[in-house]
């Protein structure tokens, strides 16, 4: 990864905030020895603003690092298409010869839902622990539909998930 980062000239090299990027930019952080900037909602002149305290406030980062690897929530974001240009930032795909890594890919476990995705939805009814059980979840589905499936999504807390009352997904 370093040699394809380096050789390219690329000084910033962002992912999605998902799962997939939050797993593989600090990775590509320790191979190149660079720290990864994460969950970033906004970048200005070199500055990465990004949420700390479980999100109760914003900081301001910057880097020294010669190239960047940061993650963005996406949500935060116009999307860009490659071959486009945000900000003078050429915006392109890359690809990346992974034949060099030693893991392999077991499967891809994708759930599908009526209602929007969690991660994009324009509303969020959450439940918690406080509902007791997973049955009492469908309150809160019934609800969703009734604002209306396509713009909002049900989510969960941590305490819930944990306690087996909805799929992690949630």
């Amino acid at each position: 990864m370093k040699q394809v980062v380096q050789s390219k000239g690329y000084d910033k090299v962002i992912a999605a905030a998902s799962g997939f990027g939050k797993d593989i930019v600090p990775r590509a952080g320790g191979l190149l020895d660079v720290q990864a900037i994460t969950d970033v909602v906004e970048i200005l002149d070199g500055k990465f603003k990004r949420p700390v305290y479980a999100g109760n406030a914003i900081a301001t980062v910057s880097s020294i690092d010669k190239i960047k690897l940061i993650t963005v929530r996406t949500t935060n974001f116009v999307k860009s298409e490659p071959g486009t240009t945000v900000n003078n930032y050429p915006i392109e795909h890359v690809s990346v010869d992974l034949k060099s890594v030693k893991g392999r890919w077991l499967k891809n476990e994708a759930s599908v839902s009526e209602s929007a995705d969690l991660s994009s939805a324009k509303y969020v009814v959450s439940g918690g622990r406080g509902l007791k059980n997973g049955e009492n979840f469908k309150l809160l589905y019934e609800f969703a539909e009734a604002l209306g499936s396509s713009n909002c999504a049900v989510g969960a807390s941590r305490a819930a998930v944990d306690a087996g009352f909805v799929p992690n997904d949630l």
